[in-house]
């Protein structure tokens, strides 16, 4: 199965990091919550504690939650969290076009 990348600002460089070739079906229940959350269109249920642990534990706790908040660019938080949920549940040609959009005005931000 595809890998999901994302891309961390840790002590001053730019870090990808990877999932993990198995993630387990634990997860999965999470991350039909997290889509949930973010359908919602209730801001109080975007970025929270269990989210950003969530993505801590996909991409193999490779990173630690404060790493997660501080070393992601804002502009790309919540693409990134519902992209990595949406990973989980299977629909990974839509996580990848999520967090790899192909036009220029959908670059990421700063590039």
């Amino acid at each position: 199965m595809e890998a999901l990348t994302i891309d961390l600002h840790l002590n001053g460089k730019k870090k990808k990091f990877s999932t993990p070739n198995f993630i387990t079906g634990a997860l999965f229940r999470t991350a039909v919550e997290i889509v949930e959350d973010f359908e919602s269109n209730d801001p109080e249920r975007f970025h929270t504690s269990a989210q950003t642990e969530f993505i801590c534990n996909v991409f193999g706790n490779k990173f630690t939650a404060e790493e997660f908040d501080t070393g992601i660019d804002a502009r790309l938080l919540t693409k990134t969290i519902f992209a990595t949920a949406q990973y989980v549940i299977g629909n990974i040609a839509e996580a990848s076009n999520i967090l790899n959009p192909e036009t220029a005005e959908e670059a990421e931000p700063g590039e």
